[in-house]
């Protein structure tokens, strides 16, 4: 990997983070193809194995983990 292809994917990590970390609450709804990073309308399981999530909101994107304990802690903020 060279080191344009180093600074462009950094750049590309950093503007996400920035995304997701001024967004005031997610709405991780987006599913995107693993392959082709685009949106998916129906997903279905399979499709969702591996998929990334995009925020409906600020466009950032996650993986699935990511995405459940985000689900996981807000409820239970609301529970607490």
């Amino acid at each position: 990997m060279s080191r344009a292809e180093i600074d462009t994917m950094l750049a590309e990590i950093k503007a996400n983070n920035m995304k997701l970390d001024t967004c005031p609450r997610h709405d991780f709804s987006i599913v995107l193809d693993r392959h082709t990073k685009q949106p998916i309308e129906s997903a279905t399981p399979a499709q969702r194995f591996g998929a990334k999530f995009q925020c409906a909101r600020c466009a950032g994107i996650v993986d699935g983990i990511a995405r459940i304990w985000y689900e996981r802690g807000l409820k239970h903020a609301v529970n607490a």
